[in-house]
């Protein structure tokens, strides 16, 4: 009780004090290099049946090559058809990944990425996606994953796909309705 219900123990790297009922406590912290599932848990007794969960961390690929975004605006509750839409701006993205870094966006928008990756040799590839609100991940133009809709980031969906070896067009269809905006 006098460590806060803390316990001694190497696998703690990081915690929170006690947060009473209908309170909330953020916690800003430097994830794991190392790729893997984290658990976290609640340590006050009787607690941690209920309140635990994982930190996933995955390993970062190389990048995309020729990756370009398309910014529509929009509120929708559901991903748009992105072809019958006019882009409101549209460009290069110089450092090859997917992320939400446009100036002012914060509601009632969408974005589609395409880009090129290498699949070294030909076999199974595992694309992984988490998103608030909808989004969809396509590989040579076939949905490997989708996950549509309005919700938050707290699932990482994956898709299992056959490629051979060589270039694959990657496209991102992405939208975002109100509240938080995230992508991975």
């Amino acid at each position: 009780e006098a460590k806060g219900w803390i316990p001694d123990h190497p696998r703690i790297w990081a915690h929170s004090g006690m947060v009473g009922a209908h309170q909330k406590e953020e916690l800003i912290l430097k994830g794991p290099q190392q790729p893997g599932i984290y658990p976290y848990v609640c340590t006050f007794p009787g607690h941690a049946m209920a309140m635990n969960g994982e930190l996933r961390v995955l390993a970062e690929g190389p990048g995309f090559s020729d990756l370009t975004y398309k910014l529509f605006m929009g509120d929708w509750s559901q991903l748009p058809d992105f072809t019958k839409l006019k882009p409101h701006r549209e460009g290069p993205v110089a450092d090859k990944k997917v992320a939400i870094n446009l100036e002012g966006m914060s509601e009632h928008f969408g974005v589609q990425w395409e880009g090129k990756v290498e699949a070294p040799e030909n076999g199974f590839y595992v694309f992984s996606l988490s998103s608030d609100d909808g989004a969809k991940l396509y590989v040579d133009n076939r949905e490997v994953i989708g996950h549509d809709g309005i919700h938050a980031s707290s699932d990482v969906k994956t898709g299992r796909v056959r490629l051979p070896k060589g270039p694959h067009t990657v496209r991102v269809d992405y939208f975002e309705q109100a509240g938080q905006e995230e992508i991975y």
